[in-house]
């Protein structure tokens, strides 16, 4: 993880108890702890997890760190936790790159159940490849989607989940430039207006053009689409915190 996008994960989440069930060298883990009374690190691979020991230690940051493989952890302890984090490996067994949710490790769909047990809320990070519309038939019970871009570069895409009912929330964030959009699939179903190009053209950044969010900037900003398969837009008005 980026500072930037390791920092937004401590400001979505807070609460007395976390555990990160994939540490690797903890940087998620660092920043997350800053919202949270105490902290768990769990990491499989001996030597990550010596490292990330030996940076909580000389940062001084309120992580307790186990060379342990997460999800047993998760099996085996009687606590349960405000927040669990996970960032699947997106390899598998034989080193090779998987790009469907249910191939990740570990696998999130399989160990819902648990995760739900053990946890009030599931934070989930992926890669920006996975369609975000088919997370959402296969994982139950998601809250909220944040695509996070850098620089309008797509970086991760983050799940929250909980028990609570409701409709989904996506925000579409540019963490450096501060271009923001918030909207909910039901806002997606609006039709947008189709027009000849007209004085200005507005082109969506990544996170929107990703979240798949395309009439609803249109309705949002009061433009016009060139076309309903185009996702290039159009107004005679200079709109200057357009994202």
């Amino acid at each position: 993880s980026s500072e930037h996008t390791a920092l937004y994960k401590s400001i979505i989440c807070n609460g007395e108890s976390c555990i990160d069930l994939t540490g690797g060298f903890g940087v998620d883990s660092f920043f997350i702890s800053k919202s949270f009374k105490n902290t768990i690190h769990c990491e499989k691979d001996l030597e990550l997890q010596f490292i990330a020991q030996h940076n909580f230690e000389c940062l001084q940051a309120k992580v307790e760190s186990h060379f342990t493989d997460g999800i047993e952890y998760l099996k085996h302890t009687s606590q349960s936790f405000d927040l669990i984090y996970i960032d699947p490996s997106r390899r598998n067994e034989n080193n090779t790159k998987v790009v469907r949710i249910e191939e990740y490790t570990p696998n999130i769909i399989l160990h819902l159940n648990l995760l739900l047990k053990k946890g009030k809320q599931i934070l989930i990070k992926t890669s920006p490849l996975l369609d975000i519309k088919k997370v959402l038939t296969q994982i139950k019970k998601i809250k909220e989607v944040h695509i996070l871009s850098i620089n309008n570069e797509c970086k991760e895409v983050l799940y929250i989940i909980n028990n609570e009912i409701g409709e989904v929330e996506i925000f579409c964030l540019d963490l450096v430039k501060k271009h923001n959009l918030c909207f909910r699939l039901k806002d997606e179903e609006k039709k947008c207006k189709i027009s000849n190009p007209m004085k200005f053209l507005y082109e969506p950044n990544k996170a929107i053009l990703k979240a798949g969010g395309y009439n609803t900037t249109a309705n949002y900003f009061e433009l016009h689409k060139l076309n309903k398969n185009s996702h290039l837009y159009t107004s005679d008005k200079l709109i200057t915190n357009f994202p």
